[in-house]
């Protein structure tokens, strides 16, 4: 049995990230918008606000929620699932 998680988006999670996105969204984001999210995990506090990703993975990745949290407040930016 594989063990289930979520944990923090990875630039190496991205071209799987990238596949989901394609199937889910008519307008999907590129690659570079989902590197400045995993890009901000490491470095908190880009562009007035703090960037969130995470991903669900099984081991592979299975789906991905990009949040960002400004003022106290979040907003759900991009989320899809398998």
């Amino acid at each position: 049995m594989t063990a289930t998680c979520v944990r923090p988006l990875a630039r190496a999670d991205i071209p799987a990230v990238l596949a989901i996105e394609a199937q889910a969204n008519p307008s999907p984001w590129r690659a570079g918008d989902f590197e400045g999210f995993a890009d901000a995990i490491t470095m908190p506090g880009l562009a007035g606000g703090e960037r969130f990703a995470w991903v669900y993975a099984n081991p592979e990745v299975r789906g991905f929620l990009c949040a960002m949290a400004v003022a106290g407040e979040a907003e759900l930016q991009s989320i899809a699932v398998e």
